[in-house]
């Protein structure tokens, strides 16, 4: 329900500062943001919805005062106007019974944008607010793990992707590049002391993280800390994305076609190669908020399972949806060294038409500082959700780039008058971009030389 002109604030959680990162969003007052409180069902009680609730409060009792004087009080007479300024020039009127006096400050009409350079500017929403959460389930229709509709809305109740299982005995298969005998425990010890005591991000992502990730984490198409400002966003009042880290595909393995008609969803950025992104990672410092993080994964998982959604479905005249997930996202934070790792999978909406929704699972979660076994646990479920993640993406391109390459095929026949007239239906052989690119439960994602 809609909130005009009159902000209800609830006691709940409390906003999270963010921790110490390469940008902070702007603290200060802006225009965009203020309309998302409008959207929204319930409002928690945090730092940004109490600026709103004073910038409201100010904005009406000012437009009383000044009814108030204008009822009150006619036109300056030119009489009026020569007694002032002869009591100004004689000091002006006594003021020393005012105390603690302002006036109200002036309020800037609302307003909203949806170019990227007010969204990347700090000007909108985003997952260092509380309320961000709320906004993205009830506008948006990204459900959060173990999410529960007050109202006992069946379509807005969470489901868990039909492959969840498959996914985890992936995720569990044990690698020969952590057995004992090639990591051997002197390596724990290295890694529980790589960040220091009290690390802040920069140092898990340098000295702490690369433990868990091994040296094959530098083969993949990776990037760090870009925003992802070229896609359309899942709705226009919400910032950027811009993750920690994002892996995806070399744009330039997919084809131009391919590229060009899908660009708002599989190209993130102009800087970088990367396309097709279906894996992120969210890292905090010591004094980083689990919250935030989650919240970060949260708006990963679906713009990457959008992704996915659009590649799978390239060439379709109507899309399908197989309940199924190929896009992870996971959060580490360094006390403990505690990793989850999310799927995110899109569900069709209840009106044709309308914009996928996308419910969110916990797949599952390592504590990898207690002791070795635990961490090779979480870092081969790391290991194995990348490599897993990478064929999901690469069956996808792949079936994208062979229908596109029959229609071109098609089109030069016509052009020479040749034209077989076959269809441009999904014919390709040989790709399998589901569940079972994995190869099933029990295929080894790893060699033994590989990390």
């Amino acid at each position: 329900m809609a909130h005009k002109h009159t902000l209800k604030v609830s006691v709940g959680r409390s906003d999270e500062e963010p921790a110490t990162k390469r940008t902070k969003p702007d603290e200060s007052f802006n225009p965009f943001y203020s309309s998302m409180w409008d959207e929204i069902s319930k409002v928690y009680y945090t730092k940004r919805s109490l600026e709103e609730f004073d910038r409201r409060t100010a904005h009406e009792s000012g437009d009383k005062v000044l009814t108030s004087a204008r009822r009150k009080f006619g036109p300056l007479l030119v009489s009026d106007i020569c007694a002032l300024r002869d009591l100004a020039s004689k000091g002006g009127p006594d003021l020393s019974i005012l105390r603690g006096y302002s006036w109200l400050p002036t309020v800037p009409e609302t307003k909203s944008v949806t170019n990227s350079a007010a969204r990347s500017a700090g000007n909108m929403p985003s997952a260092y607010d509380a309320n961000f959460e709320r906004f993205m389930i009830e506008k948006v229709h990204v459900l959060p793990p173990n999410w529960q509709d007050p109202h006992g809305d069946e379509d807005d109740e969470p489901r868990e992707p039909q492959n969840l299982g498959l996914i985890r005995d992936v995720l569990i298969q044990s690698r020969d590049s952590l057995a004992p005998s090639q990591w051997p425990e002197k390596n724990f010890r290295e890694f529980k002391r790589a960040a220091g005591m009290n690390p802040d991000e920069e140092m898990v992502v340098k000295f702490e993280f690369p433990f868990v990730s091994g040296l094959k984490d530098s083969q993949y198409v990776v990037t760090e800390y870009i925003r992802f400002d070229n896609l359309d966003e899942l709705h226009k009042d919400i910032v950027a994305l811009q993750p920690d880290k994002a892996y995806g595909a070399d744009r330039n393995d997919i084809n131009s076609n391919v590229r060009e008609e899908l660009a708002r969803y599989i190209v993130p950025a102009s800087i970088s190669t990367l396309a097709a992104s279906n894996s992120f990672l969210e890292l905090m410092g010591s004094t980083g908020h689990p919250g935030v993080a989650q919240r970060q994964a949260i708006h990963n998982g679906a713009v990457g399972a959008r992704a996915m959604f659009y590649l799978q479905n390239y060439g379709k005249a109507i899309p399908e949806y197989d309940d199924n997930a190929y896009t992870l996202s996971s959060t580490y934070h360094p006390i403990g060294g505690i990793l989850q790792m999310f799927a995110t999978h899109p569900v069709a909406p209840p009106r044709h038409g309308d914009e996928p929704h996308y419910h969110m699972t916990l797949v599952d979660a390592f504590m990898m500082k207690g002791n070795p076994t635990k961490f090779r646990e979480g870092a081969a479920a790391w290991r194995n959700g990348q490599q897993w993640a990478q064929q999901q993406r690469d069956a996808f391109i792949q079936r994208a780039n062979n229908i596109d390459n029959r229609r071109s095929a098609a089109l030069q026949q016509a052009s020479a008058g040749t034209s077989n007239g076959k269809g441009e239906e999904d014919t390709a052989t040989g790709v399998r971009p589901s569940t079972e690119t994995v190869g099933g439960k029990g295929t080894a994602l790893e060699k033994s030389a590989g990390r």
